[in-house]
């Protein structure tokens, strides 16, 4: 079996004694796990968050237990949310907070979501319609 197309569960299985397969894990998930800590610490701190989750990752991969799911993103989100906690507890200590800066977060996740969202569409749409274009060539009598 190519590992490209295992399961996280396989991948995670393997990655106990093949450490470097975590790569996989890494391009699969990374993007959401940034998302979500860049929702919540800014896109600035998140870059450095996310090579913490990562480093984390592989120092547990030994104790990681498969999600009934089958993927890994819970537990990477529980790492994030750990990583995230440690980070927010040590710059509350560094600066205190604006208060005069108000962060609508429900919008930002909205906007971050509808752009996603978007992809997958744009991505359907041009599925369907190159699926339409061909039905129509081959059907005789259409114009």
């Amino acid at each position: 079996m190519e590992m490209d197309e295992a399961t996280d569960t396989e991948v995670l299985a393997r990655s106990r004694t093949h450490p470097e397969l975590l790569g996989l894990i890494y391009e699969r998930h990374a993007p959401a796990v940034f998302r979500y800590l860049a929702r919540r610490a800014g896109p600035v701190a998140a870059e450095d968050l996310l090579g913490e989750v990562f480093v984390a990752v592989v120092e547990a991969r030994l104790r990681v237990q498969p999600h009934a799911t089958g993927s890994a993103l819970p537990w990477l989100y529980g790492i994030a949310g750990n990583v995230l906690r440690t980070h927010l507890r040590r710059s509350r200590f560094a600066s205190p907070p604006d208060p005069h800066v108000i962060v609508d977060w429900d919008a930002i996740d909205e906007r971050v979501d509808a752009t996603a969202a978007r992809r997958q569409l744009r991505a359907v749409l041009d599925a369907v319609s190159a699926t339409t274009e061909r039905s129509s060539s081959s059907s005789p009598g259409k114009a």
